[in-house]
């Protein structure tokens, strides 16, 4: 199945689609994730070209760090997700989201998430320049 990003302003991971989530995981379902674009949005938030070619690969990302900082990922289990692009910032933020993730959960900033876990069961599109890493 794809999935958008996000649908006004509403990303995937978001509480509001746990019963979603649900039925996604009763059917084993292989879940696509392709940018959207989000609305409203400033036409002047990127100027040096247009705005899908930073704010799709932002978008992008929130959408999966959503996914992963809710718990969504390792609480339904038996979805598949695909995630396009070789990731979007996913491999540069990788590291950084692993070691923030240890200061932020003790501080009760973000909840208790394995991080690294909720990274392994990721599938990455690998058409494009992907990071090493990705391949693991």
């Amino acid at each position: 199945m794809n999935f958008p990003s996000n649908s006004q302003e509403l990303y995937l991971g978001d509480v509001k689609l746990e019963s979603l989530l649900e039925e996604l995981n009763k059917r084993h379902a292989i879940c696509n994730i392709h940018p959207h674009r989000s609305k409203p949005i400033n036409e002047n938030i990127f100027t040096a070209g247009p705005v899908p070619l930073f704010e799709f690969i932002a978008n992008t990302t929130r959408a999966v760090l959503n996914l992963i900082g809710n718990d969504v990922i390792l609480r339904y289990p038996n979805i598949t997700w695909i995630i396009p692009h070789c990731g979007p910032f996913l491999p540069n933020i990788y590291e950084k989201f692993m070691g923030m993730s240890k200061i932020l959960i003790p501080q009760k900033m973000i909840k208790e998430v394995d991080v690294e876990a909720s990274f392994k069961k990721l599938y990455f599109d690998i058409a494009g320049n992907p990071a090493p890493h990705l391949l693991k």
